[in-house]
């Protein structure tokens, strides 16, 4: 048997050139950043520039989001975050993956915040241990993604550890977070399962004494008081303020 082919076909490129070019507008970008800032309100602003600002360019795009008024910048790995630091940028970073051969010392060296869910808060407090420098920690769990943070039989134990490494003045938990898989898809109810889940940690941290700062989710039944869909309300009477993290419903605001 004989299975037809076709040649390949290969771009008239010289050596170096690119068959194809993005141009990223930082105008637009900067412009989306404002848009969501007076969506969200009080509310922190968290711009994941992980992967090099997913190929659009780490620096320029966190000095960009920076200026138009996000509070954090977001990336996966600390190399990540030095490589921001290295280029001027001193506001607030977190990186959340981490691997055995994660430079910690460092990471608190450039007073990176670090996510941890389990052997890693251990690592990072051994690191502020040997550098002196208290760790700022904000603690994942896994509220049905199945990728990275505490599950719920451990998260116990994780809060009692979290809040003995806190009085030991090696870390302070500024936070606790989860990765919802479908948060844009509000018709899927994976979402509302999520969130009861990640409701469940906080009632276990809370019982424990652990009431970090920020505590981020989002709910797709209720609405923030300027009538935005899918952001959460500030519970002024809880101890935690919460984050917003926003769908696919505010891109008819943005520009590209």
């Amino acid at each position: 048997m004989t299975v037809p082919t076709r040649p390949l076909y290969t771009p008239n490129l010289q050596p170096g050139e690119a068959e194809r070019t993005a141009i990223i507008d930082l105008n637009a970008l900067e412009h989306n950043t404002r848009v969501l800032k007076d969506m969200i309100g009080e509310r922190k602003l968290i711009a994941v520039v992980k992967a090099d600002a997913y190929g659009h360019g780490a620096y320029p795009v966190a000095r960009s989001v920076l200026e138009a008024g996000a509070d954090i910048l977001g990336v996966v790995h600390v190399t990540e975050a030095l490589e921001l630091r290295s280029e001027g940028i001193t506001a607030p970073i977190i990186a959340w993956l981490h691997t055995p051969q994660t430079d910690f010392d460092e990471a608190l060296e450039a007073d990176i915040i670090l996510g941890a869910s389990g052997w890693d808060l251990e690592a990072i407090a051994e690191a502020a241990n040997r550098t002196k420098k208290r760790a700022r920690v904000h603690l994942k769990v896994d509220t049905g993604l199945g990728r990275n943070g505490s599950t719920f039989e451990d998260w116990p134990a994780l809060v009692v550890r979290a809040l003995e490494l806190e009085a030991a003045g090696l870390v302070r938990i500024e936070g606790i977070f989860s990765h919802l898989a479908v948060a844009d898809e509000p018709e899927r109810p994976e979402t509302a399962r999520q969130i009861a889940r990640l409701n469940e940690f906080a009632t276990v941290a809370r019982s424990a004494g652990l009431t970090p700062s920020l505590f981020t989710w989002r709910t797709p039944r209720e609405r923030s008081p300027a009538r935005v869909p899918y952001i959460t309300r500030t519970r002024r009477s809880s101890p935690m303020r919460y984050a917003a993290e926003l769908p696919s419903t505010v891109f008819p605001r943005s520009r590209v």
